[in-house]
Order: structure tokens, then C-alpha cells, then sequence
């Protein structure tokens, strides 16, 4: 359909008369909703930000948008880091924040039908009521949006046993770009006919639509007492190798996390948790199950085997909640670039050892007083997530802003997700990265990449454009 002649601004009387009381168009409001929690800001000033309660206003909204040729970006709560829900000049938010009811818990086949806007760890709550919980846990598991996680593919804490956020969905309501509602997958575990579509919105950001509801799995909450431990270690590369055989080995942890000493001490400076900054590195982790403390026995001797100093294990929850700050932490000691690659389990150490060597090379235009913090999460990868890290599809090459590190081919068996955070302090020589204006055709949509280099995808044409972005 082709834009009509009428000017955004002019054509916004038409959106108010069918959303009365659901368009805010200036003040303190629109200027919240045009951010999200990464470093990117607006390239100029949206038109107006819809404040949807439903999937008809969200329908209504982009058929509006569709036929004016009006760029759209969705906001959960903003919570993302990687500039999806960032507003476009002129164009139109539709917020999810007030689809956040909770329509349906099934505890018989295990299934909650939720809204967009629901908060994982209200669901999370809400479950476990039935003996059950909402596995996905990413770090900001108390203020994101479910619609966000799925919208990004979110992980989270728990994702060495229980998978992301894709691993939890079976069904899905979407509103394309044009208005059209469609639903996708089935309440069924068996849903072999046709095109897996569900997997297809999973983690695409809005590109293709608009979540506003998702029918997710939920899990019984393992029996006795979880277990949590910590390791420091004087080598990161000796910290490399035991997360190596513990993912290896028999005693599988629910949660295994690993900090360098520069995250550990970035976070107990932004909110003092009692976590001891290690010489080089720092394992977290928790065990479930009737036998957690087994296996988190078991986990911390491969650990002193390994070299580890200062093991402990606990039956409480603050070692996981210190590594829950770990982006805040960072972003309030300055931030730049944080992202993810995709690294096999057996070159860990390897991985670890050469950043740390490479740190006075990287080209990174930051002065030489550049500290990189670490945040590592052991979170393994399927091979249609880790060829988006990959240069060629038959060999990993990844490059972090210099930082080559070439890899035998990976396999989904043998890879994991490592987040990689630089950080430095303020200097005068120093300028705050920042993304290049867009461009004037408005069918654009800024690709997630790092603060450096954002490079542009042409969407559809004669389509409004639709991102989304929430962790």
C-alpha cells in the first residue's frame, strides 16, 4: 500500500479518533518511552507513542501506521541493551506495558497464555502457586517483559539447563505489519505439520511483527533445596578449563556464571554484596534437585582440581544476585560495547587467555587505560543462533572490535555464549559512541550491533516498519 499524501502529523487525527485516550503525543511520557537502557539515543522526535491495552489497538495502530508510511518501534519496559526500542524521528511507539494480564495458567498441561507486557518473574510468581516455574531468567528478570524476551530470544541464568526463551514457547499471537493478526504454534508438545513460524518471530526484534501474547511451557520446581557455590580463581584460563569439564561432566548445575575480578569489583563498588574479588576470575553457580548438594560437591572439587581458591557453597541466592548487577554495574562505570559470541566449550580457556593478552591491541578507540570487564555465561548455542556471530557459515571467525579468535568449526554440542563487556573510564580524548543518523527513507531498520557500527537492512517496502528490542 502506498503512503498517503497526508503528513504524519496530519494523519495522526484519524489514530487519535480510533485509540482515544491511548496516544500520547509530548512531555516527560513520550521522552521515556522514545529510550531503552542501552546507550543509543533518538535521532530526532517521534510523532506520538500509542499506549495499547490490546491486540486490536496494536492492530489498529500499524494498520495505521501501514497506510501513512509512519516507521514504528514496540517498547516493553525498556529494559533492552541493544537499542531495539529506541524511537524513530517521526514515527510511532506503540508501548506494551499495559498488555500485562495474565489470561490463562494451566497447571494440568503445564501452559500459561500470557500478554506481552507480563513481567517473567509475576509469572514466575504466579506458577510456582502449582508446584511450577517459567524457566527463561535473564538478568532483568524482575522489571523486562515477557513479549520483550521472546522478541529478542532472551537467555538468562538458567539457560545451561533449561534453554532460552525459545526453548519455552510454544504458541504465539502476532500482529503483522499491515494489521493482520496471526497465531501461531499449538498448546500440543507434539507440532510437527507446516512451518515451525513460532521460531521464526522468536528472537526476530520486531522485524516481522508485533508479539502480543505467547502460550509458554512451565516446568515443575525441582524438589529440595538448591545450592549455590562460588570458586575464585588466580588464572582466568585455569577458570576456562573447569567450566570445560563441568559442562562435560556428570553433575550438570543449573546456573553457572563466570565474572572477571574487574566485573566482581565494578559491582560490589555499584551495590556491596560481600563477594570477594577474586585474583582473576570468579565461578557462580547453583545445583538443584534432591541431590544439589552432591552435585555442587561435586562441581567445586573440579574447581580446586582446576586450581580454584576460596570455595564455598551456601544454601541462599546473593551470589546469583550480585551477578544480576553486573549490567547495571557496568553501564553506570561507563559502558560502551557489550555483546555476545559464540565460543566452543573446549577453547574457553583459550578464549579468556587471549582477550586478556589482547587488550593493549585491540583498536578499540578508547585510551590505553581500557579495562575490559568480563561477564561470561555459560549458555550453550544451536547453530541457527551462533551463524549470526559467524563470518562464514563453514568456519567461526569471530571479531570483537579487533579481537580475532578463529575456531574449528563449532556444532551445537560444543558451543556456549560468552558476553563480552568493555568498559572504560572518562577521559577528554574520549567521545561517547553513538549511532549515525538515519536514513530519510523511513523503511530502515537499524540491525543490533554495537554502538561503533550500525549498519541498516531495508525492511519491506510500502510496509511500516516494526522493531522491537527488551532483555
Amino acid at each position: 500500500m502506498h503512503p498517503t499524501a497526508l503528513t504524519p502529523r496530519q494523519a495522526l487525527a484519524e489514530l487519535k479518533d480510533q485509540l482515544p485516550d491511548r496516544i500520547v503525543e509530548a512531555g516527560d511520557e513520550i521522552d521515556r518511552l522514545a529510550h531503552d537502557s542501552s546507550r543509543y539515543a533518538p535521532q530526532g522526535q517521534p510523532l506520538a507513542a500509542v499506549l495499547a491495552t490490546s491486540t486490536q489497538d496494536v492492530a489498529t495502530a500499524l494498520a495505521w501506521a501501514n497506510r501513512h508510511g509512519v516507521p514504528v518501534s514496540v517498547r516493553g519496559a525498556g529494559t533492552g541493551l541493544a537499542g531495539g526500542a529506541v524511537a524513530y524521528d517521526q514515527g510511532l511507539i506503540i508501548s506494551m506495558e499495559r498488555c500485562n494480564r495474565i489470561r490463562d495458567l494451566d497447571p494440568v498441561n503445564r501452559l500459561a497464555v500470557v500478554e506481552a507486557g507480563v513481567i517473567p518473574a509475576e509469572l514466575d510468581q504466579a506458577a510456582r502457586e502449582h508446584g511450577l516455574f517459567f524457566p527463561p531468567d535473564p538478568a532483568s528478570v524482575e522489571i523486562s517483559t515477557v513479549g520483550g524476551n521472546i522478541a529478542t530470544n532472551a537467555g538468562g541464568l538458567r539457560c545451561i539447563a533449561h534453554g532460552v526463551t525459545r526453548d519455552a514457547v510454544a504458541a504465539l499471537e502476532v500482529v503483522l505489519a499491515d494489521g493482520t493478526i496471526l497465531h501461531t504454534g499449538t498448546r500440543t508438545r507434539k507440532n510437527v505439520v507446516g512451518l515451525d513460524l513460532t521460531s521464526l518471530f522468536v528472537g526476530s526484534e520486531g522485524t516481522l511483527g508485533v508479539i502480543t501474547a505467547a502460550t509458554v511451557r512451565l516446568k515443575p520446581v525441582p524438589l529440595g533445596t538448591p545450592h549455590t557455590f562460588r570458586a575464585n580463581f588466580d588464572a582466568i584460563d585455569a577458570a576456562g578449563e573447569a567450566v570445560t569439564d563441568i559442562v562435560n561432566g556428570p553433575a550438570q548445575p543449573e546456573v553457572l556464571e563466570l565474572l572477571d575480578a574487574h566485573s566482581v569489583k565494578t559491582i560490589e563498588a555499584f551495590h556491596p554484596s560481600g563477594l570477594t574479588v577474586p585474583k582473576a576470575a570468579v565461578l557462580i553457580g547453583q545445583t538443584v534437585g534432591p541431590d544439589a548438594a552432591a552435585k555442587a560437591e561435586a562441581i567445586t572439587q573440579i574447581c580446586a582440581a582446576h586450581g580454584a581458591t576460596d570455595v564455598v557453597i551456601a544454601q541462599s541466592d546473593s551470589l546469583l544476585e550480585a551477578r544480576r548487577l553486573a549490567n547495571p554495574a557496568l553501564s553506570a562505570s561507563g559502558l560502551r560495547v557489550s555483546c555476545d559470541v559464540g565460543v566452543p566449550i573446549g577453547q574457553l580457556a583459550n578464549v579468556f587467555e587471549a582477550s586478556m593478552r589482547s587488550r593493549p591491541n585491540t583498536g578499540v578507540p578508547f585510551p590505553s587505560s581500557l579495562m575490559p570487564g568480563m561477564a561470561i555465561c555459560i549458555r550453550p548455542l544451536k547453530p541457527a543462533i551462533l551463524l549470526k556471530n559467524t563470518l562464514r557459515p563453514k568456519r567461526s571467525l569471530l571479531i570483537f572490535h579487533g579481537w580475532p579468535f578463529p575456531w574449528a568449526e563449532p556444532s551445537a554440542a560444543n558451543t556456549v555464549l560468552v558476553r563480552l563487556n568493555i568498559t572504560s573510564y572518562q577521559s577528554s580524548s574520549t567521545k561517547q559512541p553513538s549511532l549515525p543518523s538515519a536514513p530519510s527513507n523511513r523503511h530502515w531498520i537499524p540491525m543490533r550491533s554495537s554502538p561503533r557500527r550500525a549498519p541498516f537492512r531495508r525492511a519491506q517496502p510500502r510496509v511500516a516498519s516494526t522493531r522491537r528490542g527488551d532483555t
